[in-house]
């Protein structure tokens, strides 16, 4: 659901898919936000095993 999505998404449309973190994903961030895609990797790297691409974009959308 868009309310358990934080920051909460200025748009969501549900699509019935499941969304999995796997050795593909990276963590996209615009702006300053650097320090935050940072803290996000630290969070969910020793949780998922995984090691998250940092990388800088001039816009981010989620995606299945």
């Amino acid at each position: 659901q868009a309310q358990d999505i934080i920051p909460l998404p200025k748009e969501y449309t549900a699509n019935g898919e499941v969304f999995q973190l796997s050795s593909d994903v990276s963590i996209r961030y615009t702006g300053d936000l650097k320090e935050m895609a940072e803290l996000l990797a630290e969070s969910l790297s020793p949780a998922t095993g995984l090691d998250f691409d940092i990388i800088k974009s001039k816009s981010v959308k989620l995606s299945t």
